[in-house]
């Protein structure tokens, strides 16, 4: 099950003032963000939050703590949403993220929100940023 997860912007006003300030037009500039640079940001900074098993077999597919971020990885971009998932091949990583404690890996690691939540400031950060160059110039 997917958990979702939502940046408290609470905080944030400098965010919040550009996006009234500018109005209309805002929505479609974050959503290019999220679905390129914001992405990216929050994939490359999950799998240094995974503990890779250590198992290794011939064929065996590189662990999602050694492989890229785009190969294990996929983002979908809905308004300003934006849903970062394992790809199929990697569907397993649900259990250590989410799951219960079993004798083969310990369950409720949270990796993939700690990974969004420690790119969140600088997201933020990007959008202000590209907001202000689009309508500033």
């Amino acid at each position: 099950m997917a958990e979702i997860f939502k940046i408290d912007i609470s905080g944030v006003e400098e965010l919040q003032s550009k996006i009234e300030q500018y109005g209309e037009g805002t929505g479609q500039i974050i959503q290019e963000y999220l679905r390129d640079d914001g992405f990216k940001k929050i994939a490359s900074h999950i799998p240094d939050l995974i503990h890779a098993s250590g198992r290794r077999w011939k064929g065996k597919a590189a662990s999602a703590a050694t492989a890229s971020y785009s190969s294990v990885f996929q983002g979908s971009v809905s308004g300003t949403e934006l849903t970062v998932k394992s790809k199929s091949k990697y569907g397993y990583l649900y259990f250590p993220d989410d799951g219960s404690n079993t004798t083969h890996h310990a369950g409720n690691q949270q990796f993939m929100q700690r990974g969004a939540e420690e790119s969140t400031d600088d997201i933020i950060s990007d959008v202000v940023q590209r907001l202000v160059a689009a309508f500033e110039g």
